[in-house]
């Protein structure tokens, strides 16, 4: 018999439909309410990208972030050059 707290373990994993990550699945609502060719077009596509990144052990919003890592590229400024502090020079002492 499971203790009373065993629920409270999978509250981390990701939303499922059908076996498809849930956040895939609002393509299927679309395509479902507005059904038209490109909204099947895009559902399968959809679908097959989040097939392939679960192969690569990944879920949309690590995909994400890894297109966001690939475009800012290596070097990246700790703060934006608006925010950064000019030297002035107040006439004292």
């Amino acid at each position: 018999m499971a203790n009373a707290y065993s629920h409270w373990r999978n509250t981390a994993r990701p939303a499922r439909f059908f076996g498809v990550d849930a956040r895939a699945c609002l393509v299927v609502l679309l395509f479902l309410v507005h059904i038209r060719v490109w909204t099947l077009v895009l559902m399968v596509v959809v679908l097959a990208l989040s097939f392939i990144l679960e192969r690569f052990g990944m879920t949309l919003p690590v995909a994400m972030r890894r297109v966001r890592l690939f475009c800012a590229g290596p070097y990246r400024r700790a703060l934006v050059k608006s925010s950064t502090r000019r030297f002035t020079d107040r006439g004292g002492f």
